[in-house]
């Protein structure tokens, strides 16, 4: 949800992506880093990095994409979620870790999808034909 949030204060400050670009990619390299940042903050340096790499990939994603279609929010979400979920449970610190992990992922696609489709953009009618 915070995702679509973002997106839709990207596409405001922009106006969908054809004014002030600069501040806003800058904006969304920065919270996107500090949200999905990986690295330790013991070595400064490499947490500095993972930071501008993955804010970069957000920052990417809303020109690239998400600024043209919000519905696909949920689908990214869960997949960057998901994959940092099964990579915590492969470590297997508890001996159910794993399954739980595939159960919650498999419930992560599940509201995706549903959210996904309550985003699409539904197909407009066909206009009626004319009466002869």
């Amino acid at each position: 949800m915070f995702l679509t949030l973002l997106v839709a204060a990207a596409n405001r400050l922009s106006s969908d992506g054809t004014r002030r670009r600069l501040p806003v990619g800058l904006a969304l390299v920065v919270i996107g880093g500090v949200l999905g940042n990986a690295g330790s903050p013991l070595d400064v340096l490499a947490w500095v990095a993972f930071a501008l790499v993955i804010g970069g990939f957000v920052a990417a994603a809303y020109f690239l994409v998400l600024r043209h279609d919000v519905s696909i929010v949920p689908i990214a979400a869960a997949a960057m979620v998901g994959l940092g979920t099964l990579r915590e449970a492969w470590a297997g610190a508890y001996p159910a870790a794993f399954g739980g992990a595939i159960v919650s992922v498999a419930a992560m696609w599940i509201v995706a999808g549903l959210w996904f489709r309550a985003l699409a953009p539904r197909a407009s009618a066909s206009p009626a034909s004319p009466a002869v």
